[in-house]
């Protein structure tokens, strides 16, 4: 591998664009002013097994179409292919393989993050790192990436950041916010995962237009809630999941609502269930069913044999409106329609 020409290219001026001619070359590199550098698909940067390969620390510069391989593996150093921290950069068209971390952001904030592709080590899925990872990082894009064999992508402390586009397949969390709020998750197909869309201690993300399916196991859900509030889950298709959506002390701010407005729930164990006495989940426009028959389905520490559950619910929620109810394609013969319906306000629903 290489070490002379890329190194070398780094003593150009602020501003310039960097090209290296194609090749291998061996890290770990760091970038500390603005530069564009751009690999045009055939520059791979190789950390050789230790630390992290590339430390992207500057504002306004541009990384494209290069490859980044051979972290470390140690979790307590963070050993990653890309750290960022800096604002307002693009990075684009970055292949990441064989790193325990894929792209870290630590309080760094407006920056574009789109198509690049991220897979972890080959390691057992707890001890993956995270494919990518925001820490008091605000007002960042995250568009059309591919998060694939990773553990998590997270967010956490970090505020107004857009997840638009983006693929995760067989990894733990397909997102996991936590203590964020005003985030915008659209347009994402979340697929094999463990979970779907977690939130936890978090107010005002908005929730649409995702594709959320086979969240299946022990732990299989869609879309958690653990004390958040304020947010809107629209229009998301959310198909063969062991649960749909799992709301857990949420909302949690006194006088806030959960809405879940025009999603389709189908061939789920659980389609909805709510663990609290908060009330505050309101549905309205959802399609809800068929279900799962025959399948063994666990309700507050229950099996229910050979059933499927559309909604469990603790009371005070709000299972549609006069004007607008939810399609639900229940079998009440073989299926729970609503648990503990009295409870709650269950208007112009269609069983």
């Amino acid at each position: 591998m290489s070490r002379f020409q890329i190194h070398d290219d780094l003593t150009a001026p602020e501003g310039s664009v960097l090209k290296p001619p194609p090749g291998v070359y061996s890290g770990p590199v760091l970038i500390n002013k603005r530069l564009t550098l751009d690999g045009a698909g055939q520059v791979t940067v190789d950390g050789g097994g230790k630390g992290t390969v590339l430390v992207w620390e500057t504002n306004d510069g541009a990384l494209h179409n290069i490859h980044l391989t051979g972290s470390g593996d140690s979790h307590d150093s963070d050993d990653t292919c890309l750290n960022l921290r800096g604002s307002r950069n693009v990075i684009e068209g970055v292949r990441i393989d064989d790193c325990l971390f894929g792209i870290d952001l630590k309080q760094s904030n407006d920056n574009t993050l789109r198509e690049n592709s991220i897979r972890s080590k080959v390691k057992e899925l707890g001890v993956r790192g995270d494919g990518l990872r925001l820490w008091y990082s605000n007002g960042n894009l995250i568009e059309k990436n591919e998060v694939i064999d990773s553990r998590d992508m997270v967010a956490w402390y970090s505020h107004h950041n857009i997840f638009r586009g983006n693929i995760g397949k067989r990894s733990r969390y397909s997102i996991h916010f936590m203590f964020a709020k005003d985030n915008l998750v659209e347009g994402n197909s979340f697929t094999d995962n463990a979970v779907g869309v977690y939130l936890m201690y978090t107010e005002r993300i908005h929730v649409r237009n995702n594709i959320i399916s086979h969240a299946t196991g022990a732990a299989g859900m869609a879309l958690g809630f653990k004390e958040s509030s304020d947010s809107d889950v629209e229009n998301n298709e959310i198909i063969y999941c062991a649960v749909g959506v799992g709301s857990d002390l949420s909302p949690f701010e006194p006088d806030t609502t959960l809405r879940f407005k025009g999603n389709r729930f189908a061939f789920n164990g659980i389609a909805v269930r709510f663990t609290s006495e908060l009330g505050g989940n309101i549905l309205t426009d959802n399609q809800i069913g068929p279900d799962l028959k025959n399948q063994p389905i666990y309700a507050g520490g229950a099996l229910v044999q050979d059933h499927g559950i559309a909604i469990i619910g603790a009371s005070g929620n709000t299972i549609g409106t006069s004007r607008h109810g939810n399609t639900i394609n229940w079998n009440l013969e073989t299926g729970v329609y609503i648990s503990r319906r009295d409870e709650n306000k269950v208007i112009y629903s269609t069983p």
